[in-house]
């Protein structure tokens, strides 16, 4: 018998050029905020990942030499005939370098403990344990992702 997936929600609520930011709340208490780079037509580097229900698990991340959650089958993304990954990772900042902001992701999602700021932007804080503790509470299992 196939295991069932958990859904995790990603819910946007702010877009503006210095990212996009919004949350997901996992039982239990687990808040989580979200920062993600803006929407530039979902072009690879530059947009955040367009709204969609999407796969994740974990694989090896070159980048952070560890496993981390990987967005699969994300459309467009692909750099070399094959469906690139979208990380989920520890960062900050996520504006669009194009408008003279500073990013930690190329179109990954960010996550952390509060809102801020940081270089003079809107941010997300106290990253590495907010995903530490995000990791923790999914045990590092497989769910869908829900993107609204």
């Amino acid at each position: 018998m196939a295991s069932i997936l958990r859904i995790v929600k990603l819910l946007r609520t702010e877009s503006t050029d210095q990212g996009t930011f919004g949350s997901i709340n996992l039982p239990g208490e687990n808040l989580f905020f979200t920062g993600e780079l803006p929407w530039r037509s979902n072009i690879p580097g530059k947009s955040r990942i367009p709204v969609g229900t999407y796969p994740v698990r974990m694989l090896f991340s070159p980048h952070f030499k560890r496993n981390v959650y990987h967005v699969m089958g994300v459309q467009g993304r692909d750099k070399t005939g094959q469906m690139a990954n979208v990380e989920i990772h520890p960062g900050n900042v996520c504006g669009d370098v194009d408008m003279g902001y500073t990013s930690d992701v190329e179109g990954c999602i960010l996550l952390g403990n509060a809102f801020g700021k940081k270089l003079g932007q809107k941010a997300v804080l106290d990253s590495q344990s907010a995903v530490k503790r995000f990791e923790d509470a999914l045990e590092g299992q497989p769910f869908l992702l829900e993107v609204s």
